[in-house]
């Protein structure tokens, strides 16, 4: 196994690499985050709308676990490695710029294939600004990874996975936004995300 492969594996922490990638994004929801269900009895002390947010996050969490699932499972190689690209300095040696599923930055000896530095996508920035800088600038850091997906009796979505380690789902037809992960972290939603906008909330004249 390649120095970036254990990296890879290493950083990973049992999301796994595919096959079997949905059961271990799964776990990796479960285990690490996302919008854990509320007691029944706190559910009835809310408000109507505080109500509607919360069902609509949770069901923002559950299109973004199985949209991480399936983007793991038919579109990241076995590796994970989504972006490699030579990297040359002035008096420094060759290094390759890697961002690996779901969201490890590694430098890479050029002609040992040693890793030589690595950091998750939520501290890349601190840890490897000048690695960071360079993976935000080449190609299209937006959308590293890009796919179609239908989710169980839903509408048609657009995965989009970017330099910054954040999956996107949205709608094919409208564009709208319908869930948000967390940074490094593509199978649990973004803090505070919710899809419903205040018109959503307010009251309908029948």
């Amino acid at each position: 196994m390649s120095s970036a492969a254990k990296g890879i594996k290493a950083m990973r922490h049992g999301l796994g690499d595919a096959p079997g990638a949905a059961q271990s994004v799964v776990i990796e929801a479960m285990k690490q985050g996302g919008i854990a269900m509320r007691e029944h009895s706190i559910q009835a002390d809310l408000q109507p709308a505080d109500k509607a947010r919360h069902a609509a996050a949770e069901a923002a969490q559950l299109r973004l676990r199985r949209g991480a699932e399936h983007m793991q499972a038919h579109h990241i190689p076995p590796d994970g490695v989504i972006f490699r690209k030579r990297w040359c300095r002035a008096g420094q040696p060759t290094m390759y710029v890697l961002f690996a599923w779901p969201g490890v930055l590694m430098l890479q000896d050029a002609k040992t294939g040693h890793v030589v530095k690595q950091a998750r996508a939520s501290c890349m920035a601190h840890s490897m600004p000048n690695e960071t800088a360079f993976l935000q600038s080449a190609g299209n850091p937006a959308s590293l990874r890009a796919m179609r997906f239908v989710p169980p009796q839903g509408a048609p979505c657009r995965l989009v996975f970017d330099a910054w380690g954040v999956l996107t789902i949205s709608n094919c037809k409208t564009g709208e936004v319908l869930a948000r992960s967390q940074p490094g972290r593509p199978a649990v939603l973004q803090a505070g995300f919710c899809p419903l906008h205040r018109r959503d909330l307010e009251p309908r004249i029948q």
